[in-house]
């Protein structure tokens, strides 16, 4: 008897089971490539942001150059009517630059939340509206600016007034260097 010879037929499929593991293994590669590269991107877009929102929080400190030099000459005594006209020149001065910082400062205040937390965004309204921010010391400059406009300020009342200014002012730069620095990331690369 003869044997017969068994069949073999092969069906090759286009698509083997392994073929499809590479093909969603390169894929889950090519997904993952892209994630760090999306992710590379939103890291320096938000480099950027905080970037310029310290930048925006610098804006709005007092150099000892400007203001301060003629608030120091006023407290001590010193002070004359062109200190107190020098104190309302640099107000209109900084006006418009300060405003476009804070203006700034307010569109970061989500994204400042969302990173650093409540408190720090509930620092940053300190530091703009509250009783020693940036608004309440201006305002503060201003009727000191006035009072050279009168016939004979007190010198006492002025130099009082120079004083209780620079405190406002030694308070906020701190509070300004302490949300710039956390907002940069200073803070965390210090500890």
């Amino acid at each position: 008897m003869a044997k017969k010879a068994a069949s073999k037929t092969e069906v090759a499929l286009p698509y083997s089971f392994t073929d499809m593991a590479k093909a969603v293994n390169e894929a889950a590669d090519l997904a993952e490539r892209a994630a760090k590269w999306i992710g590379s991107g939103l890291d320096l877009y938000n480099t950027r942001k905080s970037k310029k929102a310290a930048q925006n929080l610098s804006e709005l400190a007092f150099g000892p150059q400007g203001t301060r030099k003629h608030l120091e000459r006023i407290a001590s005594g010193q002070g004359t009517k062109a200190d107190l006209a020098a104190v309302g020149a640099q107000l209109e001065t900084t006006a418009e630059r300060v405003e476009q910082s804070i203006g700034a400062l307010n569109k970061y205040r989500d994204r400042l939340r969302e990173r650093d937390g409540m408190a720090a965004m509930q620092k940053l309204d300190e530091i703009v509206y509250g009783p020693v921010g940036k608004r309440a010391l201006r305002l503060r400059l201003r009727e000191l600016a006035e009072m050279g406009r009168e016939q004979e300020p007190s010198q006492d009342q002025i130099a009082a007034l120079a004083k209780d200014a620079l405190s406002m002012i030694a308070k906020l730069n701190k509070d300004l260097a302490s949300l710039h620095d956390s907002v940069i990331g200073l803070a965390a690369k210090r500890k």
